[in-house]
């Protein structure tokens, strides 16, 4: 999303906010820091899963006990198949009011078998 702060209007990024970020509001009203910070937080976790040796690859497959284990969180995800091969869409991990990441309170994996092995593609 790109945010423009000459005109005040943030486009797509304040319908973001305000679907996301609305929850932090109490700690960091400005939507220009919840960008910030959703900016960091994706550095972060993707500092985490390269230090695991977790990198988009075409023909590398994971599990998800090693991105779990890298994140030293449980996390939820989003996959699709394709040609017999699960593809891994979506992560998604939970926060703190502090911003730090927590074990997510209710599992949700959608279309991912956690059993089977996952390809991360790159982008």
């Amino acid at each position: 999303a790109v945010v423009s702060t000459q005109s005040g209007h943030y486009g797509r990024g304040e319908d973001e906010y305000c679907k996301h970020g609305t929850c932090c509001d109490d700690i960091m009203p400005d939507p220009e820091d919840y960008f910030r910070r959703t900016l960091q937080l994706y550095a972060e976790i993707a500092s985490r899963l390269d230090a695991a040796r977790i990198t988009p690859s075409r023909n590398s497959r994971y599990t998800f006990k090693q991105v779990e284990k890298a994140l030293t969180v449980t996390a939820n995800y989003r996959c699709t198949w394709s040609g017999g091969k699960q593809f891994l869409l979506e992560l998604a991990v939970c926060l703190d009011k502090t911003f730090a990441l927590i074990d997510c309170p209710k599992e949700s994996s959608i279309d991912c078998d956690k059993i089977k092995k996952f390809y991360l593609m790159p982008v």
